[in-house]
């Protein structure tokens, strides 16, 4: 089965001011989950290199549609507000079981964990975190490199 954006995410997102977007108004394309939550240092240190990433690759690569979607591991509503708020990215809503279930269908042992996929659901890399930082301003999109990460040694266990 196909798992293209609107198949796998709920039918609203929210962007960082809160505001609602009907997942079906994102005209489809690659997308990446990210999984990350505020308590995690290495989440907090690999944020903000990839929210400058995101904002150069949109700036530097109009014509390469990309929705990144965070799906927070936070303990609470406040939390994943203000951490949601530092991202110019799309958000599962924190209340809504996807993200639970995303998670889980992923197979995500640990964060921060960043999954890019293809416009028809395949899975291009499992390695966000590696590509995003070899290839800083996206010029290689889309990739094909390796699977799993190097080392689980700097990610959150949130099993």
């Amino acid at each position: 089965p196909r798992l293209t954006m609107e198949a796998l995410l709920p039918q609203t997102l929210l962007d960082p001011k809160h505001n609602a977007v009907a997942t079906s108004s994102l005209g489809g394309g690659a997308f990446a989950l990210y999984f990350s939550a505020h308590w995690c240092p290495p989440c907090r240190g690999f944020t903000p290199r990839l929210v400058e990433w995101y904002g150069r690759f949109r700036q530097n690569h109009p014509e390469k549609k990309l929705t990144i979607i965070f799906v927070s591991s936070d303990s609470s509503q406040r939390e994943f507000n203000e951490y949601h708020a530092s991202m110019n990215f799309l958000a599962v809503p924190f209340t809504d079981p996807a993200r639970e279930r995303l998670g889980s269908q992923f197979g995500v042992r640990g964060i921060p964990s960043l999954i890019f996929l293809d416009a028809d659901g395949n899975i291009s890399t499992r390695n966000g975190r590696s590509v995003v930082s070899n290839d800083p301003n996206g010029d290689q999109y889309p990739w094909a490199w390796g699977d799993e990460p190097q080392s689980w040694a700097d990610y959150c266990t949130i099993l």
